[in-house]
């Protein structure tokens, strides 16, 4: 299986090949469930205040059911 097979639909994925950006700062943020209660939201939020602007923001749902996948395709 490929990450292409059981990402959304509005995921992107860039392999190394097709990545002209290189961030200076990788964050990688794994959560299960956290957007009901606005952390996710929060965490989104706190990354984009900070003073560095090369970045890139990894984030692993785990199957979340509480609307993950809409908050961080509107977000993006």
């Amino acid at each position: 299986m490929k990450v292409r097979d059981v990402i959304g639909a509005g995921a992107r994925v860039t392999t190394r090949s097709e990545a002209d950006f290189r961030p200076d700062i990788t964050i990688v943020t794994p959560t299960f469930r956290r957007n009901a209660e606005g952390l996710l939201r929060a965490c989104l939020a706190s990354a984009r205040e900070q003073t560095c602007t090369s970045y890139e923001h990894i984030i692993i749902d785990d199957g979340s059911s509480d609307g993950t996948e809409a908050l961080v395709l509107e977000l993006c």
